[in-house]
C-alpha cells in the first residue's frame, strides 16, 4: 500500500488554495535548518535516505523486529519497491530464510476453496469476525481452527519479534511510473506495516480461542504479543505508522477487556499483567512524527513544484517562477503545531488545535477572493505563497483526530490500569469494589483522573461486573454510552461482566 493513498483517506484534503495566517508572519531564524545532503541523482535533497538515517540509528539486524516480520511476511511484501536497496538499509545481504510465510486469510479462504462473493466466502469472514470478538472453540469453528494451526509456525516467530528491542523498517517508494509525483516521501510502501496488523488479528482470534479452552497462560501469551508489537511501531517516524500503533493497541484493549470478563486470571497472573501493562504504555510522540517525517514530506513537495505538477495538484501559474524560499518557509508550521501539541494538558491540546482548524477555515473565506487571485497574476510573492498554503492544506495531517486518537490511547491506558486493579481486588475479597478509593493504597498508589475533566473517572458497580469511564470531550456523563451507541454521545468506556458468572 502507498503511503499516498493512506494520506488521502487519513488527512482532511483542504481546499486547493488555504491561507495560512494563525502563525502570524514567519520569523527566518525559526526556520529549521534545511538538509543539504544525501541527494539524489538529479541534485534533490533525498530526504527519505534522512529519514532511513534517522531509524536506523543504532539498530542491528539482530535487534531489529522488521527482519523477522519480514520474514514471516514472505517476498512479495515488498514487490514493487527497489527490494535490494531495501535489505541494504537492513542490513541484510539476501532476504531472510523463511521456512513457511504467514497464510492470511483469503490466502486461506483460497486454500479453503471459497471464491470472493460466495455465501462461503462471506460465512467465512463472519466466522472470522466474531472469533475476534470473545472466546470460542475449535468445535465451534472447525476452518478457523484449521487457519489458526495452519499459521502456528510463523506466528511463533512473530512472537519472538515482539520481544526484540528495536522496530526500523526502512521507507521506500514504489517504483516510480510517469504518472507519479516523484515526492519520494508520500510514495512510500507501507505494505509491512499494513502486513502486521494482520498478523496481531490473527493474534487476537487465536487469544481468544484459548480463553474458550480455558488455557488462560497461552492466552495471554498472544495478548502481551499484540501489545509489544504496538509499542515496537512507535519507533517508527511517519504518523502514518503511528496510526497503526494506535489500532493495533486498540486490538490488544479488546482482547484484554474480554480476558479480564473471563473471570479465568489467577491471582498471580493478574498481578503479573499489571506490571507488564505498566512497561509497555503506548508513546506516540506525534509532535516528533510531524517535525521529521511530515515535515519533511512538505520539503520533499516543494522541489517538485518546479515541475508543474505535485500530488495531483495543478498549479495554475508558471511553476519555474514560483519563490520556492516562500515555499520552504511554510515548513516553520510544522514546529509551530508540535509546540502546540507539547501542551501537557489534553484538552487543551485538542482545543487548541480544533482552534488552528477553524482559523484555517476563516482564512479560506475571508482571504481567498477574486481580488487576491488578480494580485497573484502580477506578483510573484502572493502566488508563492497560495501556492505554498495549497501544498500545505494537502499534506498537513488531521492534527485534531490525531491528538483525539492520541487522548483515548492514554485513557485506554488508565481504565485498564483501574481494571486489572480491581481484578486483583475481586480476587483477593471475591468481590467487586464498592468505589475506587478502596484500590489505595493496597492496589493502586493513585486512581487515575479523567483526561478530560481532571476529575475522578466514573465507576458503577454492578453483581457481575461494572462500567468504567470518561466522560469525553463533550464533558457531559452519558451514562457510559460511546459514540457508537448514541450519536451524540462520546463516553471513554471499559465495561466487564465476568461469563463465569452469567
Amino acid at each position: 500500500m502507498k503511503r499516498q493513498s493512506v494520506v488521502k483517506r487519513a488527512v482532511i484534503l483542504l481546499l486547493s488554495s488555504l491561507a495560512l495566517n494563525f502563525l502570524a508572519s514567519i520569523d527566518p531564524e525559526l526556520i529549521h535548518a534545511q538538509v543539504s545532503e544525501p541527494r539524489l541523482a538529479d541534485g534533490r535533497i533525498d530526504y527519505l535516505a534522512k529519514l532511513n538515517q534517522l531509524l536506523r540509528e543504532d539498530v542491528t539486524p539482530e535487534t531489529n523486529a522488521a527482519v523477522v516480520l519480514l520474514e514471516v511476511l514472505g517476498e512479495k511484501v515488498i514487490n514493487g519497491i527497489d527490494q535490494s536497496a531495501f535489505l541494504t538499509e537492513l542490513g541484510l545481504d539476501h532476504f531472510p530464510k523463511n521456512t513457511q510465510s504467514f497464510v492470511d486469510l483469503d490466502e486461506f479462504a483460497a486454500h479453503l476453496g471459497f471464491s470472493p462473493g460466495s455465501s462461503e466466502y462471506e460465512a467465512w469472514n463472519d466466522a472470522i469476525n466474531q472469533s475476534s470478538k470473545g472466546p470460542w472453540t475449535a468445535e465451534q469453528r472447525p476452518d478457523v481452527a484449521r487457519w489458526i494451526e495452519a499459521n502456528e509456525p510463523s506466528i511463533a516467530d512473530v512472537i519472538k519479534a515482539s520481544q526484540l528491542p528495536r522496530y526500523c523498517c526502512p521507507l521506500f517508494p514504489f517504483e516510480k511510473t510517469d504518472a507519479d509525483s516523484n515526492v519520494r516521501v508520500i510514495e512510500v510502501s507501507l505494505e509491512i506495516g499494513q502486513k502486521t496488523r494482520g498478523l496481531t488479528r490473527y493474534l487476537v482470534i487465536r487469544s481468544m480461542k484459548e480463553l474458550g479452552s480455558r488455557n488462560t497462560e497461552a492466552a495471554i501469551r498472544d495478548i502481551q504479543a499484540i501489545r509489544r508489537l504496538a509499542a515496537l511501531q512507535t519507533q517508527s517516524l511517519t504518523y502514518v505508522e503511528g496510526w497503526l500503533a494506535v489500532a493495533i493497541s486498540r486490538q490488544a484493549y479488546f482482547s484484554e477487556v474480554e480476558l479480564l470478563g473471563s473471570g479465568q486470571m489467577t491471582l498471580e497472573q493478574c498481578e503479573a499483567y499489571r506490571g507488564f501493562l505498566r512497561n509497555h504504555d503506548l508513546k506516540l510522540q506525534f509532535p516528533e512524527r510531524i517535525e521529521s517525517a511530515e515535515r519533511f514530506m512538505f520539503l520533499d513537495a516543494v522541489q517538485m513544484v518546479p515541475s508543474g505538477k505535485v500530488l495531483d495538484f495543478e498549479i495554475p501559474w508558471d511553476p519555474s517562477d514560483l519563490d520556492l524560499k516562500l515555499l520552504e518557509a511554510r515548513a516553520t508550521n510544522y514546529a509551530k503545531i508540535a509546540e502546540v501539541w507539547r501542551n501537557s494538558n489534553e484538552r487543551e491540546r485538542i482545543m487548541n488545535l480544533q482552534k488552528i482548524e477553524m482559523e484555517l477555515t476563516d482564512e479560506v473565506q475571508r482571504r481567498h477572493t477574486p481580488e487576491v487571485y488578480a494580485e497573484a497574476a502580477t506578483s510573484r510573492s502572493v502566488r508563492s505563497r497560495l501556492v505554498a498554503d495549497a501544498l500545505f492544506g494537502i499534506l498537513m495531517p488531521n492534527c485534531n483526530a490525531l491528538a483525539q486518537a492520541e487522548i483515548h490511547t492514554k485513557i485506554d491506558q488508565d481504565l485498564l490500569e483501574i481494571a486489572f486493579a480491581i481484578e486483583c481486588y475481586r480476587l483477593k475479597t471475591e468481590r467487586f469494589p464498592d468505589s475506587l478509593d478502596v484500590l489505595t493504597p493496597d492496589y493502586l498508589p493513585r486512581i487515575p483522573s479523567d483526561r478530560f475533566t481532571n476529575k475522578p473517572l466514573v465507576y458503577r458497580p454492578a453483581p457481575a461486573g461494572y462500567v468504567l469511564y470518561s466522560v469525553g470531550k463533550n464533558l457531559r456523563d452519558d451514562g457510559g454510552e460511546t459514540i457508537n451507541d448514541v450519536n451524540d454521545a462520546d463516553d471513554w468506556q471499559i465495561q466487564i461482566r465476568l461469563k463465569a458468572i452469567d
